[in-house]
């Protein structure tokens, strides 16, 4: 029985933990254009308690054809800096990313991948605090964006998709610990039950 309380305790603090982790947002969808595709987008921040933008921006986008990072780049002869900000939109606010992206010699922008609609509003000039990130990107929430001067994933793409449930591997660990957990607790009962028969 202790044994099972503390595997519990270890399934609920990693849960703990995945929703206290702020500053992170997966998105996931398909894109036309290079042959078109699925993309999966991870997205790590640092919130903004007193602007409406979000720094040091950082991650994957993860294409059919490979995978590029975020970074600073020179897009169309200007710097492009990874930045999430959210706009007032009057009064449907919505979260705006557009960060340059590269894989090796591979460079392009990620141009304004935003949520059009989320029906809520946050507020006049809002900032981009975790609870406003959140507030507009709750699961399901559909964005769209595009990706332009992409040498190597067929140039320029269009993508469309959702925000969706936090990292995969997080689901898979969290899954495989129940299977761990339940067989050895179905280990445990069988045999207790041989122990009662033999007595």
């Amino acid at each position: 029985m202790k044994s099972l309380i503390a595997s519990l305790a270890l399934v609920s603090c990693l849960l703990a933990a995945e929703v206290a982790s702020a500053g992170v947002i997966w998105f996931a969808g398909n894109y036309t254009g290079g042959g078109g595709g699925n993309w999966l987008m991870k997205v790590n921040y640092t919130p903004n308690n007193s602007g409406a933008t979000a720094s040091a921006l950082t991650g994957t986008l993860q294409l059919s054809s490979g995978t590029v990072d975020f970074t600073s780049i020179t897009v169309f002869g200007s710097t492009t800096n990874p930045l999430l900000s959210i706009d007032e939109g009057g009064p449907l606010d919505r979260v705006s990313i557009v960060s340059g992206l590269s894989d090796g010699g591979t460079k392009a922008g990620l141009l304004n991948l935003y949520s059009p609609s989320t029906g809520i509003d946050i507020g006049l000039n809002p900032n981009a605090t975790d609870s406003n990130i959140a507030a507009l990107t709750k699961l399901g929430t559909a964005v769209v964006g595009s990706v332009t001067n992409l040498s190597g994933f067929g140039g320029n793409l269009v993508l469309s998709g959702s925000v969706v449930a936090p990292e995969p591997g997080t689901f898979a660990l969290l899954g495989g610990l129940g299977l761990v957990v339940g067989r050895r607790i179905w280990k445990r009962r069988s045999a207790k039950k041989q122990n009662v028969a033999t007595v």
